[in-house]
């Protein structure tokens, strides 16, 4: 799906981010203190308290300063084009994450745009963050309705909080569909991206900040 350029910027920006974040994360453990008494080692958390851990698409990428606002503690890692494919296998973000305690107790999931999504995938992820408090996954939504597998996406995703108790839906495609002027507006056609920090930006963000509390 094709990005504008400062859309692009943004994403490379994000990613940058991430390269730097987890290639200089370390966890270190401190030594027995007394001798000949080996202390207990302590292990941290897999999933960090008082966290909230924002992954996305170029969609997420357009909220991204209102949802900073709405979720002070939230660390995003939003990139363009990014699907639900990037959670699972080998070497998924969410390993990375984990493996350097940077993944929160609470986990917002928004994607779907570029991709479709179906449940075992979903179970896939849910698999990878079993002991979150809660999982949000955000509905996908399309203005002008032109993506159909954005439909069955939005299925997978309702379905999962049936399955899980600790998965809430945030549904953008719900609140967003009575307002075309969100998207059609300062150059924006595609019925799926937001102008930066508009109106449309900040209903998204303060739904993701509800649901994730």
């Amino acid at each position: 799906m094709a990005m504008k350029g400062r859309e692009r910027k943004r994403s490379t920006g994000f990613a940058l981010a991430l390269a730097g974040l987890l290639g200089s994360a370390s966890i270190s453990f401190g030594a027995a203190t007394s001798v000949g008494a080996a202390q207990p080692r302590v292990v941290p958390p897999v999933f960090r308290p008082g966290i909230v851990t924002a992954i996305g698409d170029s969609v997420m990428l357009d909220i991204s300063a209102a949802l900073k606002r709405d979720i002070k503690n939230a660390v995003i890692f939003a990139q363009t084009s990014q699907q639900l494919g990037v959670l699972v296998g080998p070497g998924n973000l969410l390993d990375q994450l984990k493996a350097h305690r940077q993944l929160g107790s609470v986990v917002i999931i928004a994607l779907g745009t570029n991709g479709t999504i179906t449940n075992p995938m979903v179970d896939a992820v849910m698999a990878q963050l079993r002991g979150a408090r809660k999982v949000v996954f955000a509905t996908n939504h399309d203005q002008r309705r032109a993506h159909v597998y954005m439909v069955n996406n939005n299925r997978s995703l309702k379905a999962a909080s049936l399955r899980y108790p600790n998965v809430v839906i945030a549904d953008w495609d719900r609140l967003a569909t009575p307002h075309p002027a969100w998207f059609f507006t300062q150059g924006y056609s595609d019925g799926i991206h937001l102008p930066i920090d508009g109106v449309g930006a900040r209903a998204y963000a303060s739904l993701l900040a509800v649901a994730a509390r």
